[in-house]
């Protein structure tokens, strides 16, 4: 009977643990939502248009924002959609974001002397959730 009871303190002080740590991550982040209106965030594709090449380990995007939420963002490729699908424009998107920045380098080769790299960067909110429509 002992044995029970303590199990079952045990599972119950675990539980409330792990809930307020889950409520603690989600706390700080912000959602967000909006139309996806290109697959590369508009600082990223500014850049890119005048020569300059920018990497990042995932997908930049841009949206156009249901309220007064940031318009481009960086989505690691370790976050996947809880919808199953890849975003793409003319999807719709809801998420979190806010935990975390992310600085983009761009860079191309300079004008002379040679050897020079012109360096740029560009800092994007990071999803840390999202889905899109079908």
């Amino acid at each position: 009977m002992k044995k029970k009871f303590l199990l079952f303190v045990v599972i119950a002080i675990t539980i409330i643990i792990s809930t307020k740590i889950v409520y603690a991550s989600f706390n700080s982040s912000k959602g967000f939502g909006g139309k996806i209106t290109d697959t590369k965030a508009e600082e990223v594709r500014e850049w890119e248009d005048q020569g300059y090449t920018c990497e990042y380990p995932g997908t930049t995007i841009t949206i156009n924002p249901i309220k007064n939420y940031p318009s481009s963002y960086a989505i690691p490729y370790s976050v996947k959609s809880k919808t199953g699908t890849t975003p793409r424009s003319g999807q719709w998107i809801l998420g979190l974001y806010g935990k975390a920045n992310t600085t983009i380098t761009c860079t191309k080769p300079c004008p002379p002397p040679p050897g020079r790299e012109c360096i740029e960067t560009v800092t994007l909110d990071v999803i840390s959730l999202y889905g899109t429509s079908k």
